[in-house]
């Protein structure tokens, strides 16, 4: 039993760490204006959401996708390309 809870507090302060990394990211996505810099971030983002949400993770993609072509960003757009 004393496992168990033990597996379980482990487990909950994972998901906390990880919601906090996400919500990291999506913070880092707002400021940051339309460039490389933002396409990568939202790469990082997509990563992370692949696991959880894949619909996200697609809207995620699809977005880096239109940055991506509109900065010329040719490694973004393969990038985004295999997120998709």
């Amino acid at each position: 039993m004393f496992r168990i809870l033990i597996l379980l507090f482990c487990f909950s302060t994972f998901c906390k760490a990880q919601n906090h990394e996400l919500d990291s990211i999506k913070q880092q996505t707002y400021t940051l204006k339309q460039d490389s810099n933002k396409v990568i971030a939202l790469h990082d983002l997509c990563k992370k959401y692949f696991s959880i949400d894949n619909d996200s993770a697609l809207s995620i993609a699809i977005t880096s996708l239109k940055i991506s072509t509109e900065i010329e960003f040719e490694r973004g757009i393969v990038q985004s390309l295999f997120y998709i």
